[in-house]
């Protein structure tokens, strides 16, 4: 086949010139479709009509060297690199660049890319000859000038000039300035700054001996990590594997495996950190009993006293416990079971008549029930025992003068207290206090529709609409705003009765878990009281006010010179600011007889605290808060004078 002049295209092919490839491929010049077959911008395959001549042609071309690279490449491959000078170095590795770039992108594929590549990195390592042979000179007068006390002069000095040939020497001194001042982590920026150190094996033999004298895990582990090619790499894992359970007793954080491991290894070299440890961890114990403290469970207690982390008098020194607590905690006398009461509940809902009903609203485990039983002893209230709630009221009492907490109020139970509150004026304040479950009130308010008051609660209806005069309290506890408790379902019959078993106990369902938002139910028990539906019960109300409850507990919140009462009312604040102000403007703007007289008006917030709590549960009663609470009760009810037999008989007669 005669030469010929392939014409190259100089841009991809449109639409209408491949329809015309493809169409007419042997009325258009040879060389011009063997440009664009070439070029890759279309094949043989795409042009079905193509002669077989022409297409043998063409595959014969697409495996032919390109003259004109045939050509470059010679003129290239001729030269001697040995011979040239710096310049003609220079501008040889620019005609080689030139090549390499013209055809490595060409068709067909070319030869000799990479010998090309090849003869210009041989080119490169010529001018570097050069470069090194001119810096000779430049580092001498450098090298005669350097202050090789100074180990950043020296390391300077080295990277500026790395083929230097004075190499050993500022190698040496280099080392000998780090071996002077003996730190870990200059010897291992040493090893950085110097990788092609003579003193490798020194240095590392400086470093092991380093992390020896300060033996530790964390040493060895980043011995291990930073010099995986130390000669003293196994020694290391062999001994941080003697010391892996410390390791693993350190992260821990287990202040039982921390004692046991000291008593187990007592000559360990790890003794004074396990034993730092050990007092770090009696010291997190100590401030989570504080923190807890009725949380903190009696069985977390006694292992600490069992296996000798505590002594008593230890935890009475730090101020956990007191004599008293210890006695309670170590009591086995049985507490009632408050459960038959809420299990039984109560088939009639009715107050005596002529008495003020002081009603607790809040969710569960808010500490209604703590307010109750503080309540009932210590300041001066003489319960009925014998009817309505009594025998609850007695059993409240039991579980206050152990020193511990009641369960929770289940299900629809109501407490109906019946009692009265003397004064100093001879007089007694009749009241009911009446204790409804936290489960029943807070969902039917945050699961019910209905906006009548009567409605939100089982057997509310008969007690609100009763003629007594009211006190609400609606309880709110600052420490929490979300609460999850399990609500126990009891199986129904068809007429909607419950089942009980043989034993006369309610069959259970299921337990639902609920999650209850506090100031949520807050404020939907606030839109209750002022929706007009309602304004038949609040005519009955003297007072609403808000009680915070677990007020011990504020004591680590905000400035200490903050009161419980400031710093309860700024979480209500936080929590319930819209609703706090919209019973406000309600108890101002109330028609008839004013709310909240006895107190002009405000709407006030009385922390309250059953007392000083302790580990397990126990505490000592205060009945401060309570006394605070009676007060409030006494301003809004009507003190009356027990009547003399004489008054009592004319009384009949009449």
């Amino acid at each position: 086949m005669s030469e010929m002049k392939i014409v190259y295209p100089t841009a991809p092919l449109t639409e209408a010139q491949r329809q015309l490839l493809v169409s007419r491929p042997n009325r258009i010049p040879l060389e011009v479709v063997a440009g664009y077959v070439l070029a890759g911008y279309i094949s043989l395959d795409a042009m079905p009509t193509l002669s077989e001549e022409r297409r043998m042609q063409i595959f014969e071309l697409q495996n032919q060297p390109d003259p004109q690279e045939v050509s470059d490449w010679m003129a290239i491959d001729s030269v001697d690199i040995l011979t040239l000078s710096l310049d003609e170095a220079k501008d040889f590795k620019a005609k080689i660049e030139v090549y390499i770039n013209k055809y490595s992108q060409s068709q067909p594929p070319q030869n000799h890319l990479q010998d090309a590549r090849e003869k210009c990195q041989r080119v490169l390592e010529r001018i570097e000859q050069f470069q090194i042979a001119g810096e000779w000179e430049k580092e001498e007068k450098a090298y005669v000038a350097l202050d090789k006390s100074s180990y950043s002069a020296v390391i300077d000095h080295l990277r500026q000039y790395p083929h230097s040939s004075h190499f050993k020497e500022l190698d040496d001194a280099a080392y000998y300035i780090v071996v002077f001042d003996d730190d870990y982590d200059k010897y291992l920026q040493f090893l950085k700054d110097i990788p092609n150190t003579l003193h490798k094996s020194d240095i590392d033999d400086s470093i092991w001996n380093w992390v020896k004298r300060r033996v530790s895990k964390e040493l060895l582990e980043a011995f291990m990590h930073e010099m995986p090619w130390s000669a003293h790499y196994e020694e290391a894992s062999q001994m941080i594997n003697e010391y892996q359970e410390w390791s693993f007793v350190n992260t821990c954080c287990d202040l039982f495996k921390v004692k046991e491991y000291i008593d187990k290894y007592p000559s360990s070299p790890f003794k004074a950190d396990a034993e730092s440890k050990l007092q770090e961890l009696r010291m997190n114990e100590v401030h989570t009993m504080r923190l807890l403290r009725d949380k903190y469970s009696y069985d977390s207690y006694c292992r600490l006293i069992n296996e000798q982390i505590f002594t008593e008098q230890e935890l009475m020194t730090f101020g956990v416990l007191t004599e008293r607590v210890v006695s309670r905690l170590k009591s086995t006398s049985p507490l009632p079971d408050l459960t038959k009461h809420f299990l039984d509940g109560q088939s009639h809902f009715s107050c005596p008549s002529e008495h003020t009903d002081v009603y607790l609203f809040g969710i569960p485990s808010t500490g209604k029930t703590c307010i109750l039983m503080s309540l009932l002893k210590g300041c001066g209230l003489d319960f009925q025992s014998k009817k309505y709630a009594g025998d609850y009221a007695s059993d409240l009492l039991a579980y206050l003068n152990a020193g511990k907490l009641p369960k929770r109020t289940e299900g629809d139970y109501v407490a109906i207290i019946n009692g009265e509150i003397p004064n100093d004026k001879g007089e007694s304040h009749h009241i009911n206090l009446i204790e409804m479950s936290g489960e029943e009130l807070a969902l039917g308010i945050a699961k019910n529709k209905k906006v009548k008051l009567e409605d939100f609660g089982t057997g509310t209806t008969n007690l609100l609409r009763n003629d007594n005069r009211k006190v609400f309290f609606i309880v709110f506890d600052p420490t929490v705003d979300t609460i999850r408790f399990n609500q126990t379902i009891y199986k129904k019959d068809a007429n909607g009765d419950y089942l009980y078993d043989d034993e006369g106990k309610r069959v259970i369902d299921y337990i639902n878990e609920e999650l209850l938002v506090q100031s949520s139910i807050i404020q939907n028990i606030v839109d209750l009281l002022v929706l007009p539906e309602n304004k038949d019960i609040m005519s009955k109300v003297d007072a609403i006010h808000f009680i915070a409850t677990k007020a011990d507990m504020l004591d680590g919140v905000g400035g200490s010179e903050n009161t419980r009462t400031d710093k309860a009312i700024e979480l209500l604040r936080d929590q319930c600011s819209a609703s706090v102000d919209k019973l406000k403007r309600f108890i101002r703007n109330f028609e008839g007889k004013s709310l909240n007289y006895s107190s002009d008006g405000d709407l006030h917030l009385f922390p309250f605290s059953l007392g000083q709590f302790y580990i397990g549960g126990i505490y000592e009663h205060d009945t401060t808060s309570a006394k605070e609470i009676v007060k409030v009760i006494q301003s809004v009810t009507l003190g009356k004078r027990e009547l003399t037999w004489w008054e009592k008989f004319k009384n009949k007669l009449n």
